[in-house]
Parts: C-alpha cells; sequence; structure tokens
C-alpha cells in the first residue's frame, strides 16, 4: 500500500545511526543508510505459534481468525505483547470478558 502511493519502502533489521539516520541490513547483507527528518519504521507482524499449539478456530485462535468468534467467552488469555495483542486485551477487557 505505501509503495502504490509513491513510498520508498525497504526490508530489513534496521538500527538508528542518529537522530536522522537508520541503518538497514538486507537479507543478502547489502547495508542502506538513510537519513530524513521523519522516518517511518513499519515492523509489520505475523502470528508465530509453536508446532504444538496451532489455532484451530474454537479454542486458539490468531488475531487474523479471532473475529470469527460466534459467541464471546467469559475468560480469556492472550499472549503476546505486540501492539495487536494489547489491542485484543483492550477490546475484551471493554467488552467484560476476564483477560489475563
Amino acid at each position: 500500500m505505501l509503495e502504490n502511493a509513491g513510498v520508498q519502502v525497504l526490508y530489513g533489521v534496521s538500527t538508528f545511526q542518529s537522530s536522522h539516520s537508520v541503518k538497514i541490513v538486507h537479507e543478502n547483507g547489502d547495508e542502506t543508510i538513510i537519513s530524513s527528518n521523519k522516518i517511518l519504521i513499519a515492523n509489520g507482524s505475523r502470528p508465530v505459534f509453536p508446532k504444538t499449539i496451532q489455532p484451530d478456530g474454537k479454542r486458539i485462535f490468531s488475531f487474523q481468525n479471532l473475529y470469527e468468534l460466534t459467541c464471546f467467552p467469559s475468560t480469556m488469555i492472550v499472549i503476546g505483547d505486540g501492539f495487536i495483542g494489547n489491542e485484543m486485551v483492550n477490546l475484551f477487557n471493554q467488552l467484560n470478558i476476564g483477560v489475563t
């Protein structure tokens, strides 16, 4: 979506070099240093599950299939401390669901 808007998107591991520059190490090992007054780092998100625990849409959900719930539980456990996990905790707290 950003690329369609003319934004240059770079993929890799980034570290700030100063308050106005970032070094990006790409998957192939190449490095790029960019400088700007404003830098947006969008780290993305995707669920990661141990091989023995996979979403089944019944008792174990990812954020991608959580919206398929047909009724709300009285309690739930949210594992993960990323922004999506925090959003889910906030949402379900507002619905008076006990969240751990």
